[in-house]
């Protein structure tokens, strides 16, 4: 596994607020989360695996996204919820270990279904611009519309627009950020 700054997060994942950002639950040093990620990448069969993170010095960019090949796919799994870049690293990990245990525990086919969630859509070396419509135009309401109509246009479009019911993961991204910027207003 390699690493490489700063961190390359994959666009279609929102990120989380950084008030929603909370204290790690993993009270791991730097070398002991890389190293129990390393462990469970060689474990999982990943290949290309390619860590980035934002300095150390970034205290409000503490997010970790993995790069890696799996089962003949580029797949992403990106965390930014926790405080410390550390606690982000461990809980892929963590994540990487769980879906061992899937594979283990003899329910491959879930697998398959829990690791397409992790596509790596764009590749890693991509730029990507895309202009960005106001979150308002994005839902179809007016700027002062309350939350609460927001979050129902939100759940009524992304029924439509998530990738597993037809739709695209651009569209759901878009659909993602807008509902993140109606709450944060």
């Amino acid at each position: 596994m390699t690493v490489e700054f700063p961190c390359r997060w994959p666009a279609t994942r929102p990120r989380t607020p950084e008030a929603k950002r909370e204290a790690g639950r993993f009270k791991v040093a730097s070398k002991t989360a890389g190293a129990e990620l390393e462990r469970e990448l060689n474990l999982f069969g990943a290949t290309s695996a390619v860590l980035t993170l934002n300095y150390a010095e970034q205290k409000r960019a503490p997010e970790a996204a993995l790069w890696f090949g799996w089962n003949g796919a580029e797949r992403v799994i990106a965390c930014d919820r926790y405080l410390s870049r550390d606690a982000n690293v461990r809980a892929i990990g963590l994540t990487i270990e769980a879906m061992r245990g899937i594979e283990r525990w003899g329910t491959g086919e879930m697998l398959e279904q829990a690791m397409t969630g992790f596509s790596a859509l764009p590749p890693p070396n991509a730029t990507i611009v895309v202009a960005e419509r106001p979150w308002y135009e994005v839902l179809g309401v007016f700027p002062s519309a309350p939350v609460e109509v927001c979050e129902t246009v939100y759940r009524t479009l992304s029924k439509s627009a998530h990738p597993d019911a037809g739709g695209s993961s651009e569209r759901m991204a878009e659909l993602n950020r807008a509902i993140e910027e109606a709450r944060s207003r």
